[in-house]
């Protein structure tokens, strides 16, 4: 065993340890001090004996983990019977970490260890009853002044009820305070010295020098703008061109530069005062729409209004394309070809499949041409273009003539189920009546009809075809061409 041969230096740890004979780094040496921690009495270092971590119940192996000693005397608290070594057993002390506090066992009101140490016969009067009898009480009365600050300023130590004033809460009582309001200007010198925002004009501009709350002639009075003027000399106080009697004038805020009064045209007399908003030449009282300068009323009831020049002219309100008198905002038929111009491709580039010069859509709305299969294109447009056949000449193309069915419903009662294919085994090997509808026979759309559409029907109800070729769930006309034909069936639309 390479880790284990002799102990030559007699250190208590293997001279083999590390795995080749070398005394001098015979054993972990937690704290590095030289010593193998079999043999160093403080493995980590940190002051605490090994012994002693070990009976206070901390980590010998880590300076991070020492015990707590509260009264600083070498028995760590763990077995300290007294950790704040004010002479009462901590199991006594009602505050064993505080040498101040212990008990009153003489029952006199102050704490026993007031002192310091336990001593009920000297533990002090104490006037304000929080457990520190005056002789270690700072503050006897308990009103957050001190007794010698209470002394300075004439007022009563042990009186709760006597208190300094201190107008300006600096800690400083105003009877001892050069300067009781902290303007910075001396109570001599100031013409109110208890008012931080009130002290003299040194600079005679007409604004009190402390109106910011201090001392300062440069910035003596509020000057909502910044503009160095303070507002009582500004006639715009917040600087937003606006003058201070035209925002009264006009209800808005003469100390705010966001409130401005609006002015929609810009003529510098705000809306509130100005007859006319939109300065289109008609009163507010008698427009439409008094902040737009387009609309305002049409006099001459032409359809147009007066104003869509941008200016109150009736006799040039808007262009009148076709000259019958109607400007064409109001003429449903600009050009007066007798197409509305909602309607007219001559306005409206769209379809016009039958070249009738309005759009397809318009055709269909007006209920002049049809649209059976639901495409959107007429449906003589349909047949014209030959997207549609229509072999019996109506104008009807032959899809919207077609029986819609359900396919498997061969007995025609509306659900494709057992007795579907029953009925078409009947027709096919026993002589059975056909069905009225010979496309829903053809169960798997072949354009047959044998053993195999029976078949389909059973694997969908019982096997794993999950569904049949179209029309099936809705009803619906046979998307397939084949030979066969659907004359009657009743339980489609």
């Amino acid at each position: 065993d390479n880790t284990v041969c002799r102990d030559v230096d007699n250190d208590g740890c293997d001279d083999c340890s590390s795995g080749t004979d070398d005394p001098a780094a015979d054993g972990t040496d937690t704290d590095g001090d030289g010593l193998c921690d079999l043999g160093d009495l403080d493995d980590d270092n940190d002051t605490w004996s090994d012994t002693d971590e070990a009976a206070c119940g901390t980590d010998p192996l880590s300076a991070a983990s020492v015990p707590s000693d509260n009264d600083n005397d070498g028995s760590c608290d763990a077995v300290d019977p007294d950790d704040d070594n004010d002479g009462v057993a901590d199991g006594d002390d009602s505050a064993p970490f505080d040498n101040t506090v212990c008990r009153d066992a003489d029952n006199d009101g102050c704490d026993d260890c007031s002192s310091g140490t336990d001593d009920p016969a000297a533990d002090g009067t104490d006037t304000d009853g929080d457990g520190l009898c005056d002789l270690g009480d700072l503050d006897d009365d308990n009103d957050t002044w001190s007794d010698t600050d209470e002394v300075a300023c004439g007022t009563d130590p042990l009186s709760a009820a006597s208190v300094p004033s201190d107008n300006d809460a600096d800690g400083s009582c105003d009877a001892v305070d050069p300067d009781d309001d902290n303007d910075g200007v001396a109570d001599g010198d100031d013409s109110a010295p208890f008012d931080n925002t009130i002290c003299r004009d040194v600079d005679n501009d007409g604004c009190d020098d402390c109106s910011s709350g201090t001392d300062d002639p440069a910035a003596d009075g509020t000057d909502t703008d910044s503009d160095g003027l303070c507002d009582l000399g500004d006639l715009d106080d917040d600087n937003d061109t606006w003058s201070d009697t035209d925002e009264v004038a006009c209800g808005t805020d003469p100390l705010s530069a966001a409130s401005v009064p609006g002015d929609n045209d810009n003529d510098g007399t705000c809306d509130g005062v100005d007859p006319d908003d939109d300065n289109d030449g008609v009163a507010d009282g008698d427009d439409s729409a008094p902040f737009d300068n387009t609309i305002c009323r049409d006099v001459d009831n032409d359809g147009c209004d007066d104003c869509s020049g941008g200016t109150d002219d009736p006799a040039a309100d808007g262009t009148d394309t076709d000259g019958d008198g109607l400007c064409d905002l109001g003429d449903p038929d600009d050009d007066n070809d007798g197409i509305l111009d909602d309607c007219d491709i001559d306005l409206n580039p769209g379809p016009d499949c039958n070249n009738n010069g309005a759009l397809d859509q318009c055709d269909l709305d007006a209920g002049t041409a049809f649209d059976c299969n639901g495409n959107q294109i007429p449906d003589s447009c349909d047949i014209a273009n030959g997207t549609a056949s229509d072999n019996d000449g109506n104008g009807v193309p032959d899809i919207c003539e077609l029986t819609q069915f359900l396919r498997g419903d061969a007995n025609g009662d509306g659900v494709v189920n057992i007795a579907d294919p029953v009925f078409m085994l009947a027709y096919l090997f026993s002589n059975g009546i056909d069905a009225s509808c010979a496309d829903t026979i053809d169960a798997n759309d072949d354009g047959g009809r044998d053993i195999s559409d029976p078949v389909q029907v059973l694997d969908l109800l019982f096997g794993s075809t999950t569904e049949l070729p179209a029309p099936w769930l809705n009803c619906g006309i046979d998307p397939t061409p084949d030979a066969l034909s659907c004359d009657v069936y009743s339980a489609c639309p």
